[in-house]
């Protein structure tokens, strides 16, 4: 039963490469990709259980992928990802800052199609000077592409992230255990 299976797939298998080869032209598979990297300014603003403002640098890989199918591309793209260094502030209440180091992504979603869901992780230490604690927050959320002036475009993103702490779970004073973010990356090279 074994040896008539190994058959089987062998006789499809060359049959499958046959075809493939008489259809090379009609069913030609390559991928263009151009990718591009901007500078942005990051400007954000938190809020659920307390209001935080966030202020940060980062680069921004886009990359456009179009697989040639038929003689024609197809765009599946752009593929848009960052990785950034920010800062955020809760400076209404008592003060509370948070180095933050993230990096974000839609590539998953753009091979589906679905080019404006986003997902990333961040890494943050919230500090009050006295007391701290390291947190690792999920996101997942919507980004698009403007072009307003004076800024030579940039992102927009609205995401829901889950705070988890890692260090100190005690420590009170940011979005426990949800967080809603909108976000600019403004382009400024």
């Amino acid at each position: 039963m074994c040896q008539f299976r190994s058959i089987v797939l062998i006789v499809f298998t060359s049959l499958s490469f046959v075809s493939l080869a008489q259809k090379k032209d009609a069913m030609q598979c390559t991928f263009f990709n151009k990718d591009h990297i901007d500078e942005v300014l990051i400007l954000g603003y938190h809020q659920l259980d307390h209001k935080f403002f966030q202020f940060g640098i980062g680069s921004v890989t886009s990359q456009l992928i179009y697989p040639k199918a038929g003689g024609r591309y197809l765009a599946t793209g752009p593929i848009i990802s960052s990785i950034s260094m920010s800062l955020e502030a809760r400076l209404l209440d008592s003060l509370l800052i948070a180095p933050q180091l993230s990096y974000w992504s839609n590539d998953f979603f753009a091979v589906m199609g679905l080019r404006n869901i986003k997902y990333g992780l961040n890494l943050i230490t919230y500090t009050n000077t006295n007391d701290g604690n390291l947190v690792l927050r999920p996101e997942i959320g919507f980004v698009n592409y403007f072009d307003w002036m004076p800024f030579k475009g940039g992102y927009a993103e609205i995401v829901y992230g889950l705070n988890i702490p890692v260090l100190n779970p005690k420590f009170q004073g940011y979005n426990k255990p949800h967080n809603l973010a909108v976000r600019f990356y403004l382009k400024y090279r």
